[in-house]
């Protein structure tokens, strides 16, 4: 049990004073230009399994943390660049508040206690923006969905000696309230993508992984994307932007940049409040704010959705195919 509670940590830690989705590794190095990942993958039933070769206790287990180069990956607007003075992953704060990412959640998906719970951490946006941005699709990201195609299972192999209790294999079952919807976001997203909530809203688990709890047409977005940690300054954040959307750093969003005079800013997307802190009260909206880049420190770490295959490791496997099947016919 305590292994898994471990996993759990790893995974929902405290960041910029909110929790964030994925914990990193303590002491482990990480540079600029990078993004960091869990490399494992659910198999078809959904089963978890992580390799404890070379751990000799149960309180040093990690995941396994893969790496890709951030300019790996195409920029999706080939004429921006980080030089320019303004970039903008959506285009004006009238396009944003019509987005069904920015909409109000309905009162019963408030009533699903993850679902809430994530889209006063931004856990919702940056799902919701990414396949915008990517895409091009305006949806209401399900959170149901993603919860339904988490890890069934935790199961570990090359256990050591002596440590077969600690490392007890873990039935998970996904619920409204369950703890692991950290998992989730780790591993669901890669397995099955994500769908409208058009098609399973996220006032309930569905009872299938892939299937529509309503009329609507299944079609999964972002499918094989993971979430991918990074470090770096400020051109490291607007290389991001450029390449994979929506960043999420501590709890806030950033869509873009803007210069105005000598004076940069991100462009934010934020959770809404009525009334006035303590008292106030969240909207469960998203709006358009602004933060001068002088008020964040000078190294940013936070996350992305990538997909897992970078366009240079497509086109280089494309190429082998190439060379490799006509000497295959000779």
């Amino acid at each position: 049990m305590m292994a898994f509670t471990k996993l759990l940590l790893v995974l929902a830690v405290l960041s910029f004073g909110k929790p964030s989705i994925l914990n990193r590794k303590a002491g482990a190095t990480h540079t600029t230009g990078n993004l960091y990942y869990n490399t494992e993958k659910l198999d078809k039933n959904g089963v978890l399994t992580l390799d404890l070769t070379g751990y000799k206790n149960g309180t040093d287990f990690e995941p396994v943390e893969g790496v890709k180069k951030i300019t790996d990956y195409k920029i999706i607007n080939s004429t921006a660049k980080e030089a320019d003075d303004s970039y903008y992953v959506v285009k004006d704060e009238a396009t944003l508040e019509k987005l069904q990412t920015s909409l109000a959640l309905a009162p019963a998906e408030i009533a699903c206690p993850n679902v809430a719970y994530a889209h006063d951490y931004d856990i919702y946006g940056i799902i919701g923006y990414t396949i915008y941005a990517i895409d091009g699709t305006d949806i209401a990201p399900s959170l149901t969905h993603i919860y339904k195609n988490g890890p069934t299972k935790i199961t570990y192999k090359n256990i050591p000696e002596g440590l077969e209790t600690v490392f007890a294999d873990q039935t998970i079952t996904p619920s409204c309230s369950y703890l692991e919807e950290s998992l989730a976001y780790a591993y669901g997203i890669n397995k099955a993508g994500v769908v409208d909530a058009k098609c399973v809203p996220n006032s309930g688990i569905p009872a299938e992984s892939e299937k529509c709890t309503t009329d609507a047409t299944y079609k999964a977005y972002i499918k094989g994307y993971r979430l991918g940690y990074f470090t770096g300054d400020k051109d490291t954040v607007k290389s991001l932007l450029l390449r994979f959307g929506p960043v999420q750093i501590g709890s806030n969003i950033v869509i873009g940049w803007e210069k105005v005079d000598t004076i940069e800013s991100w462009i934010l997307a934020v959770p809404e409040y009525t009334g006035e802190p303590p008292l106030h009260t969240l909207t469960y909206t998203y709006g358009w704010d602004t933060a001068e880049v002088s008020e964040y420190k000078p190294t940013y770490d936070g996350y992305v959705l990538f997909n897992g295959v970078s366009v240079i490791r497509a086109a280089l496997g494309l190429l082998a195919a190439v060379l490799v099947l006509p000497a295959l016919l000779l």
